[in-house]
């Protein structure tokens, strides 16, 4: 159950960053409105499922360098994971960033 609320919160999350002047646009679905809300949601679910295997991860890879920023890195592990998912979803019509 939890993970299910972690995805609908991913997939509204995401949903929200498309109406922001952000230049993300998510793509796929465009036939009727409950293709669209597939969409979000395996955005949701990858999105959720890089957050939990792949961004621990990099975390501790990364510890001695986000504590030489005083954590300023960890700005970039989450880019990463984010560009990750990005990269992903483009195989299904999903997340496409603007200039990265």
């Amino acid at each position: 159950m939890r993970f299910v609320l972690n995805v609908i919160a991913m997939a509204v999350g995401v949903w929200v960053a498309t109406l922001l002047p952000l230049d993300i646009a998510v793509t796929g679905g465009e036939g009727e409105w409950w293709t669209r809300l597939l969409v979000f949601g395996a955005v949701g679910v990858i999105l959720r499922l890089l957050n939990q295997v792949i961004k621990p991860i990099l975390q501790i890879l990364a510890l001695p360098i986000t504590i030489l920023t005083l954590g300023l890195f960890a700005l970039v592990v989450n880019w990463f994971v984010l560009w990750l998912a990005a990269w992903v979803t483009t195989w299904f019509g999903g997340i496409e960033p603007g200039d990265w």
